[in-house]
């Protein structure tokens, strides 16, 4: 039922207190509100620190325990998001900002997917080539070391270079430069 209803005359239907008079947190979900968002926080800038986790995606998790943190301490925060969201209830407004959490987190996973999946595809690309010119001087390098060489040509060593793929460079003379 709605709260916008009123009453229910219906038996056995259970009527929710105002929200004015319910406390925001007990003071045992507010302990573990505190010592759960300190833990985040620690945890998230340890690994930060060690370099297990990014600065990138550090972000994400420093603000939701800082909020968190600062909705366990002050009661008005948390009554301004409970209102904001039109939760009855304090842990649904909790509930509600969880899944919104979530739902940033998916979020920021799928761009960085995207982006890896873009690089991945020009890797790839890159590679391919790559791949093809090294076929091609394996090929041109093969065809030289089978080619005898023709009787009247000059074989002359070529100075070794890294970027050189053949040893000996041939250089044919013609009938015409031979006489």
């Amino acid at each position: 039922m709605l709260s916008i209803q009123g009453p229910s005359n219906q038996p056995g239907s259970t009527q929710f207190p105002a929200p004015e008079s319910l406390q925001v947190l007990p003071p045992q979900q507010q302990t573990v509100a505190i010592l759960l968002a300190i833990g985040i926080l620690v945890v998230v800038l340890e690994l930060v620190r060690k370099r297990k986790l990014r600065e990138e995606y550090s972000i994400l998790w420093v603000v939701t325990a800082v909020l968190l943190l600062a909705m366990a301490i002050e009661n008005n925060l948390l009554t301004f998001f409970q209102r904001a969201v039109g939760a009855v209830l304090p842990v649904s407004a909790l509930f509600f900002g969880a899944l919104l959490f979530l739902m940033l987190v998916a979020l920021q996973y799928s761009v960085r997917l995207s982006k890896l999946t873009a690089r991945n595809k020009t890797l790839c690309q890159k590679m391919a080539l790559l791949e093809k010119d090294i076929e091609e001087l394996r090929r041109r390098t093969n065809r030289h070391a089978e080619d005898p060489p023709e009787p009247g040509s000059d074989v002359t060593p070529e100075p070794a270079t890294t970027e050189s793929a053949t040893p000996l460079k041939r250089t044919r003379k013609t009938k015409t430069e031979a006489s």
